[in-house]
């Protein structure tokens, strides 16, 4: 996945929500970087992302790019007037 760099500052301080392993690319020109981040459970991993959001995006597996999907149109659904 690619995270922004206020995304990078928090991914370690999630709690039971962050990774248990990182691999991670020096960023780039806009201080993105790619990672490879491993949860125990998607579940675990959705709530990362979106706690996360929004400068994140989950380009593996796509499992988990559905999962953040639907959980954002859940979000956008609940609060939508």
């Amino acid at each position: 996945m690619r995270l922004g760099p206020r995304a990078q500052r928090y991914r370690d301080l999630l709690g039971a929500a962050a990774p248990r392993a990182v691999v991670e690319e020096p960023p780039d020109s806009m201080g993105w970087s790619m990672q490879r981040l491993t949860f125990d459970a998607i579940e675990v991993a959705t709530s990362a992302v979106l706690a996360l959001a929004p400068e994140v995006e989950v380009l593996a597996p796509a499992e988990l790019r559905e999962s953040v999907a639907n959980a954002g149109r859940a979000v956008v659904q609940r609060h939508s007037p």
